[in-house]
């Protein structure tokens, strides 16, 4: 398959549009092969995609983790929360 695209280099980078582009040609491929599936349900990624997307995702929950690790607890008085006016809801 020949795609040409056509877009504002100030809006997006190369490697975004390449990604699109893949994306696309996966929606057609699917299309193609089940004529009957919904559009909604065709499949948007590829293998690679998904993992690539799998990886990425569990490296934002690890650096999430981390960032919740690094914070040093900090004890409170019930008193002194209570003098500064702030109530449980």
């Amino acid at each position: 398959m020949v795609q040409d695209w056509l877009y504002s280099t100030e809006l997006f980078e190369r490697e975004t549009i390449l990604r699109l582009a893949a994306q696309f040609e996966n929606v057609l491929r699917h299309a193609v092969l089940r004529p009957e599936t919904r559009l909604g349900s065709l499949e948007m990624l590829n293998q690679d995609q998904k993992r690539a997307l799998e990886k990425e995702k569990d490296a934002r929950k690890q650096s999430q983790r981390q960032k919740l690790m690094a914070v040093e607890p900090k004890t409170v008085k019930l008193a002194e929360v209570e003098s500064k006016g702030v109530s449980e809801s």
